[in-house]
């Protein structure tokens, strides 16, 4: 007997090794493990520590007949739902028939038999079988998940009792602002020293809250707390400001206080009150609020200018290092020279014209941006930013190919060049030396561009964020920039009315599509 292990296999049993090869031969080209046993007993020895989807059994087999097999396999828990073959020699007679059912038998067939007609109940009862295992191996786990569940209901239960004692405990110690209301109107049931502190001779204490503090009213922050108390939903507010004499000298001072508001709840899981937890940041609001807008600006200045300006100036760099070498070796001449010029003075325009525009760039924050819409074919844009930054490629080991069809629209040219340079520039930065391909095709009624690299990926984690100001997914140390090249991209292609989209894994390069109207009022 073949001692494979695989549960999938097929154990067949017929004291007539004859037999036992022609029903392998049969069920060969089911590609199932076979197992052929020359008794009941070494059938039954087998499935002591072995499985198996489906038992063949002829039923006149000398000492234990296919009959007693079956029922001894039957009584045996792991065994009992292995389907059931009888097979027999004799004509078919309807007590055998009976009595092989009766012992659990899928099905009884009579020698000859047909092959094929073999071979498709036995493919049927396999998946019979399979699904059946399934679906105990499915309720068991189902049955063990509803007992973890109870048990962990139980525990947290008691652990809630718990740590309710051991809260109420710390919270008149707490240096924070503790209160702890009931009901819907919020009134007052506790408040630890810190609070009664802050409020001075405010009467606390058995009031609703709307009477203790309604200059949280404006703020919203009553409206927060009932919405808490009704949902269950904790709520986090900020810099909720209110006027406190805290040595009541009568000279009350504007404080500010981050907060949280969280529901209690009564032994039967029901909210019957609010918790709320406060402190301090007047501090820090105020701090900020000194150097807020200077360094907002400054930072979105700077930032903004030294990722931008680096955009034309690299392939300009490169182009005129090139002329140069090309004139040191004396292997241009006029005519030649000529469009190498014509394409840096090109390049020196779009600079100053970047320049000029720096200023409007630091709007894009406040959903403001200058757009100097015309008609111009998308195409023709791309092949031109590529040609630009074709020595930077070169740089970096890549090659860039592109593929277009003409599509005319009105867009902002400058702005649509720069979506593109910042999106090739990522695809040559990022592309680990592998080709770069941009295309340009109509899709949906619009335009879609298409830069697609083989390099390192954006994790799916990383992916929501890339497009937020300052934010990268790789290590400044390894790849440099300030992150705002698509902060700015996307910027630019939500004010012409389209969209920017990156589909990418780890390890699998980035592709980005933008999708932009072709006409736009």
């Amino acid at each position: 007997m073949s001692s494979l292990e695989q549960s999938d296999c097929i154990l067949i049993a017929d004291d007539h090794p004859a037999n036992l090869l022609a029903l392998e031969a049969v069920l060969e080209p089911l590609g199932r493990p076979i197992i052929q046993s020359s008794s009941g007993v070494e059938a039954l020895r087998y499935l002591l520590d072995h499985d198996c989807s489906l038992a063949m059994l002829d039923v006149a087999m000398p000492g234990l007949d296919g009959f007693e097999t079956a029922a001894l396999i039957r009584s045996r828990e792991r065994t009992r739902h292995i389907p059931i073959i009888f097979i027999s020699a004799s004509a078919r007679d309807e007590m055998h028939v009976f009595k092989g059912y009766a012992q659990g038998a899928i099905d009884y067939v009579v020698k000859p038999f047909d092959p094929d007609v073999l071979r498709a109940k036995v493919t049927n009862l396999l998946a019979l079988y399979r699904r059946s295992e399934e679906m105990r191996r499915e309720a068991a786990l189902r049955g063990r998940e509803r007992d973890e569940l109870r048990e962990k209901e139980q525990e947290a239960r008691a652990e809630a009792e718990a740590q309710r004692q051991r809260l109420h405990t710390l919270l008149v110690q707490s240096p924070a602002v503790v209160a702890i209301t009931k009901g819907r109107e919020h009134v007052f049931e506790l408040v630890n020293e810190r609070c009664q502190q802050l409020l001075g001779s405010r009467q606390v204490l058995g009031r609703p809250a709307r009477e203790v503090l309604p200059e949280l009213l404006p703020q919203g922050v009553w409206k927060s707390a009932d919405a808490v108390y009704e949902s269950g939903n904790a709520f986090v507010g900020t810099e909720a400001a209110i006027s406190l004499d805290e040595h009541d000298r009568g000279e009350p001072q504007r404080r500010f206080f981050n907060f949280v508001v969280q529901p209690t709840r009564d032994p039967a899981g029901n909210i019957d009150g609010l918790m709320l937890h406060a402190f301090e940041v007047t501090d820090q609001v105020r701090a900020r609020e000194r150097e807020r807008d200077a360094i907002r600006l400054r930072d979105e200045f700077l930032s903004i200018a030294s990722h931008e300006l680096r955009t034309p100036l690299t392939p300009l760099r490169l182009q005129l290092q090139s002329t140069l070498k090309c004139l040191d070796k004396g292997e241009t001449d006029a005519a030649d020279l000529r469009p190498r010029l014509e394409l840096a003075l090109r390049q020196t325009v779009r600079l100053g014209t970047l320049v000029t525009d720096l200023l409007e760039v630091s709007r894009i924050s406040s959903g403001r941006l200058t757009l100097q819409l015309e008609e111009m074919d998308l195409a023709e844009s791309v092949r031109d930013v590529a040609e630009r930054h074709e020595p930077e490629a070169r740089n970096a080991g890549t090659t860039i190919s592109v593929q277009t069809e003409p599509v005319i629209g009105r867009w902002d040219r400058l702005r649509i060049e720069q979506v593109i340079a910042n999106l090739l520039v990522n695809a040559i930065k990022y592309g680990g030396g592998l080709p770069v391909r941009l295309t340009v095709e109509r899709a949906d009624g619009g335009a879609r561009l298409t830069v697609r690299d083989e390099g390192i990926g954006i994790s799916t984690e990383d992916q929501d964020r890339i497009f937020d100001r300052f934010e990268r997914a790789v290590s400044v140390r390894s790849y440099g920039g300030m992150g705002l090249g698509l902060y700015i991209a996307q910027q630019i292609v939500d004010a012409h009315g389209g969209r920017i989209q990156v589909r990418s894994a780890r390890g699998e390069g980035s592709t980005f599509m933008v999708d932009l109207p072709v006409s736009r009022e």
